[in-house]
């Protein structure tokens, strides 16, 4: 899950992350790796987290919802105790003050950026229009030029091309008269050698058939 506030939870403390890319300061990962916490032995810590219903940080803290984020926990956790010391931690840190002002400085530069986009746009679209319209003016008689040599070397490819396309035709239409032909001769000799051979055969096996063995 990994959202904001995410922990994770020794006997002793509750570790908050700090790191510097956004989409990890709230990752148990990061956490287990900034405070070097091993977690090659079960019952070291738990990856715990306490989120807003709806993701309003001015809901009251008591409203929140505590999870943990893991399957299994050690014999020293208990639930009530855990979430417990994470809210406290949470109230003494001084987190969520810290969020609301970075959230608050972020709405607006936000903002600012969006005026700023806005108006750099506005000058863009104000050079590209002219230049656009001088692109058309060159390029529409270019292509009409272009019409009027690709039409004409269409048709004559497509003359061309079905001459060739009736000739080859023709020479593989006797090409493969031949083939079958040849085909219906072999198939004939074939069925001459391999009939009365499987007739044969299928004797032998009745024969073997209705013995008793």
């Amino acid at each position: 899950m990994c959202q904001f506030i995410s922990t994770c939870l020794t006997e002793e403390q509750v570790l908050f992350g700090f790191d510097s890319d956004p989409s990890r300061m709230d990752s148990h990962e990061s956490i287990i790796k900034q405070h070097k916490l091993d977690d090659s032995f079960h019952g070291n810590f738990v990856r715990v987290e306490i989120t807003s219903p709806n993701g309003d940080l001015e809901t009251p803290l008591d409203q929140w919802i505590f999870q943990v984020d893991q399957p299994e926990t050690p014999a020293w956790f208990d639930a009530k105790v855990a979430e417990f010391r994470v809210c406290q931690a949470v109230l003494d840190s001084g987190i969520l003050d810290a969020h609301r002002k970075y959230q608050k400085i972020q709405g607006l530069a936000l903002v600012k950026y969006g005026k700023t986009k806005g108006r750099a746009l506005a000058k863009y679209e104000k050079v590209r229009g002219p230049a656009w319209t001088e692109y058309e003016k060159v390029q529409g008689p270019a292509w009409a030029e272009y019409e009027k040599v690709r039409g004409p070397a269409w048709a004559k490819y497509k003359e061309i091309h079905g001459l060739a396309w009736a000739k080859y035709r023709k020479v593989e239409g006797l090409a493969w008269a031949k083939h079958e032909k040849a085909l219906g001769l072999a198939s004939a000799e074939y069925e001459k050698a391999q009939g009365p051979a499987w007739a044969k055969y299928v004797k032998a096996r009745e024969v073997i058939a209705l013995r008793t063995w």
